[in-house]
């Protein structure tokens, strides 16, 4: 079932914008802001039976969805490429996508937070090539930044980084130490630090 977007509740941009104004730098080139300070406070991931209704079409449920939904982009958009005005229209994007698209992936049996997530690395990656800055995460593979990204800026317990990965939970608390231990080694002053 396809959404129709226009039947969809008027949302006065949810509320990340209202609460987290953005610092919007005149230069293209803006200092690395901390991944908790760029985001919202922690939303609750929305229940199955609102992921079910949500797919059929129901109006609360889609309420619900694309407000953790947005959420849930801007926090992985912010952390990936900084607190500026691309990194919210980027957001502003993959939310609907996310959301046109969640009926199918859910026929297809795809779990939410998986499905999201790879929507948004997906995007996120694509952007970097265009908007490249440098970044704290410089060092990092791919896969311990989207882990470190989901646990630390997004606020997933270990189990929803892993369901949202595709891997054990085990591995997650192994590779977000591993992950850990190295941005720790990295000098102080870099990237904008004291």
């Amino acid at each position: 079932m396809t959404v129709d977007t226009a039947s969809l509740p008027r949302v006065a941009s949810p509320a990340v914008h209202a609460t987290q104004p953005v610092a919007r730098a005149a230069t293209p080139t803006t200092a690395v802001t901390s991944m908790t300070a760029a985001t919202p406070s922690r939303a609750a991931v929305p229940s199955s039976a609102t992921l079910a209704a949500a797919a059929s079409g129901r109006r609360v449920a889609l309420a619900e969805l694309l407000t953790y939904t947005h959420y849930f982009a801007t926090a992985c958009c912010r952390a990936e490429l900084g607190a500026n005005v691309v990194s919210d229209r980027l957001a502003d994007q993959v939310t609907t996508a996310i959301i046109t698209g969640w009926p199918t992936a859910r026929t297809a049996r795809r779990d939410f937070l998986e499905f999201a997530h790879t929507t948004i690395r997906r995007a996120v990656r694509l952007c970097r090539y265009e908007h490249s800055r440098p970044s704290l995460f410089a060092q990092l593979s791919d896969g311990q930044r989207d882990l470190l990204t989901l646990r630390v800026a997004v606020g997933l317990s270990p189990t929803e980084t892993a369901v949202a990965l595709g891997i054990p939970v085990l591995r997650v608390h192994r590779h977000t130490a591993r992950a850990l231990a190295l941005l720790k080694r990295q000098p102080v002053g870099e990237f904008g630090g004291r």
